[in-house]
């Protein structure tokens, strides 16, 4: 940090100037030495070691003029400070005509030494002032750094420090947006890298550039800091400005990099969305090529336990993913989950079903500092299961979340208990096909994609489907809606909570390719009177009696009213807040998700209590839930054929683990793959 001649003779901070010009050498060129010292000369004869010195001497105690300012040019001295002590003196007007260094003269005539102490007292002065200044910009630079914002707010500082124009010009075109008439030849060299920095006149205004180390990424040429100002630049101008090009260039080459940082980020995100849902629609082997670089290991192992962290609200799930990654040390795919909005998938690849010993699987024990450092964490996990089997596995860490609300560390592990498509013998897929015959019409690739969109409605609810666009294939939410209806409507159906969770077990089922053709075929109260779908019933329900008196009435009131609470609460007499809470509260028990959408919780209770009632008519605990509440498109065809024969005669109920055994599939229907 200098401070010149010219600097000394010019107000600053509200001071006025200590020297003033008496003569100047022509050839300077509009430069001014810098001051790096001062020194009151006592004797007649300069001496060799005044080299960048500012000379105070007594015009009465000079000898010789020419010799005089000969010895202080041969001396390098930065001027030459001419007290008249005793008066004025005509050896000052003397040395003012042989100019070989600038000659001033104090504003006020003092002794020399005082004259050197106000020198003195100035060069601190514009020394803190600078510093000042230049810590503005550092702690500015720095700020900026931090948030990783551009350079504008530094620019605009720095416009109000030199009190004129500075910019940033960053590409050709944008020249004519910067304020600061251009030499457009210096400003091509300057670019180049040909010159470290340039000043010019312009237009009667006094032009800096300095190029940064920053270049274009698109053109390679480099970014330039130029300013402008109506009045000459002075030396601490000047500083000030080649000093902030070094910080603009700072906080534009962070923001560069967590430009490209993002970047890099959000490729990876989709890289790692991409294979979760290739791993889901049940494809592992597109998958393990989409991580092949990122994460090569991780599709490496035969079984997956899949876990399902569900974020506080407003939390950032970037961070959670950055932790979670930390914490399983990279040897899990994780991701934020582009259905819901609060949740991060986890896939951690295990050895075999025997590679958590212990009851706590492996992913909760690892992961229980994650849930435990923020209250409103919470995290479900699914048994081990094959990567084919993603989607079942996703389903039921989600359904776990609705458990882990009453645990006390906030994890919950899913019982691994089938859903009801997949306890049911194989002979109901014969249902199924009998409910679906007209989608045999459409073109095989059309009847593929209408049954997989409508399955991931019902299955994950309108919004969260429209999510997932490369899975729908351009499935905008109005689509899908429309999607839904056609195939309802195809089938016989309404378009009530409870026709959607006769389609939706069709899907599951698999209908539109079944196993066993039946004439005529079963009906669905025949397919849900089975051994297998009583016990299912049973196992779910059983929590219920554990919960207070009127927990059955309040589900099927809910059940009854399409699921809508406030009609459910009206009808039972209670406010809507208690209805909530004690809805929460079963849903809890019960480990299942109920305030949808999704609503595959609401039909995995409707069909239960159904299957109850159905089972034990007569039992004081069974429910006044009747079959007929479920629509039966089947059963009307049946019934107005006029051929309605016994389940037993027509077509034998298989036990669930008869027959060709039944994989958990993909998302595609909810379990299994309805496409053809």
């Amino acid at each position: 940090m200098t401070v010149t001649v010219n600097d000394l003779t010019r107000e600053a901070s509200d001071s006025p100037p200590v020297l003033r010009y008496l003569a100047r050498p022509s050839a300077a060129g509009g430069t001014s030495p810098v001051v790096r010292r001062v020194v009151v000369l006592r004797d007649e004869e300069p001496t060799p070691s005044l080299r960048g010195a500012l000379v105070v001497a007594s015009g009465t105690g000079i000898g010789e003029a020419e010799r005089f300012m000969s010895g202080l040019a041969r001396a390098e001295a930065a001027g030459l400070v001419v007290v008249p002590e005793g008066g004025a003196c005509a050896q000052t007007e003397l040395l003012a005509t042989r100019v070989r260094v600038p000659v001033l003269e104090p504003i006020r005539a003092r002794s020399r030494d005082a004259v050197a102490s106000m020198v003195l007292t100035r060069q601190l002065e514009l020394l803190e002032a600078r510093t000042e200044r230049l810590c503005r910009v550092f702690d500015l630079s720095a700020a900026l750094c931090r948030r990783g914002e551009g350079p504008g707010e530094l620019l605009e500082l720095l416009r109000k420090l030199i009190g004129g124009q500075v910019s940033l010009i960053e590409s050709r075109g944008g020249e004519a947006s910067v304020g600061v008439p251009l030499n457009w030849d210096v400003l091509a060299r300057v670019r180049s890298g040909e010159m470290q920095s340039a000043s010019y006149v312009e237009r009667d205004r006094h032009v800096l550039l300095h190029p940064l180390t920053s270049a274009n990424l698109y053109t390679g040429e480099l970014l330039v800091l130029a300013a402008a100002s109506r009045s000459p630049w002075t030396g601490g101008q000047q500083e000030l400005l080649l000093k902030a090009a070094a910080q603009v260039d700072l906080v534009h080459q962070s923001r560069q990099r967590r430009v490209r940082q993002r970047g890099i980020d959000e490729a990876h995100s989709v890289i790692r969305e991409s294979a979760l849902i290739h791993l889901i629609q049940g494809e592992v082997v597109p998958a393990s090529m989409v991580l092949r670089r990122l994460l090569p290991e991780v599709l490496t192992t035969e079984w997956v336990q899949v876990g399902v962290l569900q974020c506080a609200p407003g939390e950032d799930r970037g961070l959670v993913r950055d932790e979670i990654e930390r914490v399983l040390e990279g040897s899990a795919l994780v991701v934020e989950c582009p259905v819901e909005p609060l949740d991060v998938v986890v896939l951690h690849g295990v050895e075999g079903p025997d590679h958590d010993l212990g009851d706590e699987p492996e992913l909760a024990r690892r992961l229980r500092p994650v849930v435990a450092s923020h209250g409103e964490r919470r995290l479900g996990i699914a048994q081990l299961s094959k990567w084919i089997e993603t989607s079942a596995a996703y389903f039921d860490a989600r359904q776990a979340l609705a458990g882990a609300v009453s645990s006390p560390d906030r994890i919950c592990t899913h019982d691994g208990g089938a859903p009801l498509a997949m306890r049911l013998p194989p002979s109901a897929r014969a249902w199924a096909a009998a409910l679906l015959p007209s989608t045999h019409d459409l073109p095989r690739a059309e009847r593929a994609q209408l049954l997989t969109s409508v399955g991931y409605v019902l299955a994950l609810g309108q919004r969260q489907a429209a999510r997932l666009v490369p899975l729908g294939r351009g499935a905008h939410r109005s689509t899908l809606s429309d999607r839904v209806t056609q195939l309802l409507k195809m089938t016989g159906l309404q378009s009530r909570q409870a026709d959607k969770a006769v389609l939706h077990l069709a899907l599951q089922l698999g209908g539109d390719e079944p196993d066993v053709v039946a004439e005529p075929p079963p009906v669905l109260r025949e397919v849900l009177s089975c051994e297998e779908a009583q016990r299912w019933a049973k196992e779910l329900l059983h929590p219920l009696q554990e919960l207070p008196k009127g927990t059955r009435k309040l589900l099927e009131t809910w059940v009854r009213h399409d699921g809508v609470q406030e009609s459910a609460a009206d009808a039972l007499g209670i406010s809507r807040r208690t209805f909530r809470r004690r809805l929460d509260h079963i849903s809890a028990a019960l480990s299942l998700p109920l305030a949808g959408p999704p609503w595959t919780g609401l039909y995995a209770v409707l069909f239960a209590l159904v299957i109850e009632s159905m089972s034990s008519p007569r039992s004081p605990r069974a429910g006044t839930m009747p079959p007929d509440v479920l629509p039966d498109p089947v059963a009307q065809s049946v019934r107005r054929s006029g051929n309605r024969p016994a389940l037993d005669a027509a077509l034998p109920v298989e036990s669930a683990s008869s027959g060709r055994p039944r994989d958990r599939g993909s998302l595609r229907g909810g379990q299994r793959d309805v496409a053809a």
